[in-house]
Order: structure tokens, then sequence, then C-alpha cells
């Protein structure tokens, strides 16, 4: 098998680049950088539990559960199922930073110790988020839309109900 080379000319003479060196070098870098941020299989725990929302404690469904590693910044996400329950397995054991995100639901963050158990079982988690806070009704202060003074007959009942305003 042959190598192919590839010459570069400069003013001090030519000079070849193996692409062997250079495919080598895209192969393995790739692999290096990828095996760093991945947790290593002996001495994972796993983490599982529940998210419940609002004061009858309804299961979430689609909530979406974040365990990000303050200390590496490894990461590792899963959404909840119907019944509001998840788990994530292969975490490495450490304090993580939790956040809990659900439609119609406040965020919550909070700090959660993993370790990993002998039986390969996990303390469940138990999540309650608070409804999200309903936004204030707009006020209507007399303002009229542009399209609402094009409405035949609508300019001159506004223009009544501004001069009673004042």
């Amino acid at each position: 098998m042959r190598i192919p080379r590839f010459a570069i000319k400069n003013t001090n003479g030519v000079k070849t680049v193996i692409a062997a060196q250079a495919a080598t070098v895209a192969l393995i870098l790739p692999a290096l950088c990828l095996a760093q941020s991945q947790p290593s299989e002996n001495g994972t725990a796993s983490a599982s539990g529940l998210v419940l929302c609002g004061a009858d404690n309804h299961p979430m469904h689609h909530a979406r559960i974040e365990f990000l590693n303050p200390s590496t910044g490894w990461a590792s996400a899963k959404l909840t199922d119907k019944g509001g329950r998840f788990h994530l397995a292969s975490l490495p054991p450490a304090e993580y930073r939790v956040t809990v995100t659900a439609p119609a639901c406040e965020r919550l963050e909070t700090k959660v110790e993993v370790a990993p158990h002998p039986d390969g079982s996990s303390a469940p988690l138990l999540f309650h988020l608070l409804p999200a806070a309903q936004p204030p009704a707009p006020i209507n202060d007399g303002a009229v839309s542009v399209r609402e003074l094009r409405m035949s007959g609508k300019a001159d009942s506004v223009f009544e109900k501004g001069v009673r305003l004042l």
C-alpha cells in the first residue's frame, strides 16, 4: 500500500507532509477528547425519581432534568415519562447541580449528592415544582389598535369613548 505524499513549497526548499500522519492525528484527537468527557464505567452511580407539579401534585410529563457536575463540566439530561418518572444511569459519583424545568411550572435548581450503592440501586429523588405565576392581565387604558380604527364606525365610537374618559 502506498501512502500519498503532498508537497509544500517554500523559500527553503520542499517539505513533505505525510497524509497518514494527518489522518492519524485526526482520528486520535477526537477519541481522546471523547474519552475525557465521558464518565468511566467503574464506580458509577444512578439517579432516579419523580417530578410533581402544582398543589394537586400531578406528575409532570416531559419535564427536563439536567445533572451538571460543576467541577468537571460533565452534564447529563433526561425527560420524564408520562408518570413523571426519570432514571439516569452511569453518573460519576459527585455533587451535582440539578435543574428541573417543565411547561407551565417554575424552574427548580438544587444540589444533589450522587453516590454509588452496593446493590446498584439509587435513593429516589422527589422534585416538587411550583406552578408558574400568571402574568398580570393587560390593562386597556383606552388604547386602540390601527386595525380597529380602520373599521367603519369604530373610529367615531373610540373618539367618543376617549372624550368621556377625559
